[in-house]
């Protein structure tokens, strides 16, 4: 089974992931776009390359012996997968979490909203049957990772995409 871990940069995807490797085979995809060369351009508005996604996808398959193989990543949802686990954080502390990590004001924005108008969620729901999210915006990443564990054993009754609504924090922006 492979498994997208996927969400908005911030979301806690890295931090999570580094807990479930010690289960788990966890493929960070930024290393595997960067390992193998799987970039097909340059986009010059956000100054990032731009993923190969084919050849990406190609790979993952190829990856997959069999085992639980969880794909960690921002990208991770656009991949052929079983099962899609999209972490969530409410905009505002999104917003100061990337302010941390020294992201451009116009790169913190464009995540904000992104994340509150669930465009990952969208993006998944189009491509996957199973979509599940886990709020992480006040929750350590050791409880994260527990509920990723929950997912992956079958108990994804409180992690079914809809409970996560950042609507009300969208309108005190205006």
């Amino acid at each position: 089974m492979i498994v997208a871990l996927t969400g908005t940069p911030g979301t806690g995807k890295t931090s999570v992931s580094k807990i479930l490797r010690k289960k788990h085979i966890i493929m960070d995809l930024n290393k595997i776009i960067q390992q193998h060369t799987f970039i097909s351009g340059y986009d010059r508005e956000r100054r990032c390359r731009i993923a190969d996604m084919k050849k990406l996808d190609n790979y993952i398959k190829k990856q997959n012996k069999g085992k639980t193989l969880i794909v960690e990543g921002h990208l991770a949802h656009l991949l052929s997968v079983d099962m899609v686990i999209v972490l969530r954080c409410s905009p505002k502390t999104l917003g100061e979490r990337l302010k941390k990590k020294k992201y451009p004001k116009k790169k913190i924005m464009e995540n904000v909203e992104a994340e509150a108008l669930d465009v990952i969620i969208v993006e998944s729901l189009e491509n996957h049957k199973k979509v599940y999210e886990i709020d992480t915006t006040n929750i350590s990443k050791e409880k994260v990772a527990e509920k990723v564990e929950e997912i992956l054993s079958g108990r994804f009754k409180n992690y079914k995409v809809g409970n996560i609504d950042w609507s009300e924090e969208i309108l005190t922006w205006y």
